[in-house]
């Protein structure tokens, strides 16, 4: 979230709101405060994939801006897929491998390579 303007803009509140609501989480930047002109603030959010499916849920932001009281409702979502019986490559075969253990995670080669430490998983292009 970027401030623009001159004014201060303060948040009251952050939550994640709607049907699928528990399976995100905030894992920083959730707290009040205020972001001044040029300023920024970073919300992390964690979408927790032990479920299969599509996932959907709103990251509520209440704030205050020159003296008036509103919100902003963000949308989020998710999908949770299951890992495919057979593996066609190596590079799939590692990808299971790590998520299955997360310990075990590292970066395979070839085209396009995947990295994937614990609790993140990334494409690389």
């Amino acid at each position: 979230m970027k401030k623009i303007g001159i004014l201060p803009l303060t948040i009251n509140n952050i939550s994640i709101t709607g049907t699928h609501s528990g399976r995100f989480q905030i894992v920083s930047g959730g707290g009040s405060g205020t972001i001044y002109a040029g300023s920024s603030r970073d919300i992390d959010i964690r979408y927790r994939a032990d479920v299969m499916g599509d996932h959907n849920a709103l990251v509520h932001i209440e704030f205050e801006y020159d003296g008036r009281t509103s919100y902003i409702d963000l949308p989020l979502s998710g999908e949770t897929i299951p890992l495919p019986l057979a593996f066609t490559t190596l590079e799939e075969a590692g990808m299971a491998g790590c998520l299955r253990n997360a310990n075990a995670c590292r970066k395979l080669t070839g085209s396009p390579g995947w990295l994937i430490p614990p609790e993140r998983f990334y494409v690389k292009a």
